[in-house]
């Protein structure tokens, strides 16, 4: 697990203490999931493209509502009527069936 945030240089749990990765580019390298907890200007000004290109298997979680879904992501918006949807190369939504999120 990597975690980054501009203004936390590490974090500490009861799992250990996580050191902040040296950028978001550098903490979504390779990942198979991008959970997005809070809505820093520098998350706000990535596009969902750029970070498809860096993760292994894009899977997002977002907390904050920062995105859109983009195709080739399985996107989860957290409190948006879209609960959770991926976007094919027929530009075809499909939305599967979480509720109460």
């Amino acid at each position: 697990m990597r975690v980054y945030d501009p203004f936390v240089p590490s974090l500490a749990t009861k799992a250990g203490v996580f050191a902040s990765a040296g950028s978001v580019e550098e903490a979504l390298s390779g990942a198979e999931c991008a959970v997005f907890l809070v809505d820093h200007d520098l998350f706000r000004g990535i596009s969902l493209e750029t970070v498809k290109g860096l993760m292994a298997s894009p899977v997002v979680v977002d907390g904050k509502n920062l995105f859109e879904g983009v195709e080739g992501i399985v996107y989860l918006g957290i409190g948006k009527r879209t609960y959770l949807q991926t976007v094919s190369s027929d530009n075809i939504i499909q939305h599967v069936g979480l509720r109460g999120i």
